[in-house]
């Protein structure tokens, strides 16, 4: 699954929150946009690989039928660590809270066979990072 997974792309869209906002009245600051990124992507520090699925702006997996690519967006449930989780606290009333999301700019996302044809180091870094923090490396089968 690992491999099949890291040669695929999905199309990335957050259209439907825009439109979602424009039905409830609420002001889009920006034209939403839609863009193409690896299903895989490889971390620019460490090398990790990480899934890059997202169920509210994944629309499809492109390059496999409708049905593969349902499956793949609903039934695999992955956690991005390079998103901040946002909380609104409601705890200053009467006045009313303003706040602006900032995200920030990185990197493009980078797919394992774009890191292949660079020439980067492709080992994994986690077993590295791990024997470095002296931590035990499960073994497999065990």
């Amino acid at each position: 699954m690992q491999a099949y997974l890291e040669g695929l792309a999905a199309l990335y869209s957050v259209a439907a929150q825009a439109e979602g906002s424009r039905a409830a009245g609420v002001h889009v600051r920006r034209e939403p946009i839609e863009t193409v990124h690896p299903v895989v992507r490889v971390h620019p520090v460490t090398s990790w690989k990480s899934v890059h699925v997202n169920p509210g702006v994944t629309c499809r997996i492109l390059g496999v039928p409708k049905l593969e690519s349902d499956t793949i967006r609903n039934r695999i449930a992955f956690s991005q660590i390079l998103d901040c989780t946002r909380t609104v606290t409601f705890d200053f009333q009467p006045q009313t809270r303003h706040a602006l999301r900032a995200s920030p700019h990185g990197k493009k996302p980078e797919s394992v066979e774009e890191e292949r044809q660079t020439d980067k180091v492709t080992e994994d870094r986690r077993i590295e990072i791990l024997k470095e923090q002296r931590i035990e490396i499960p073994q497999s089968g065990k």
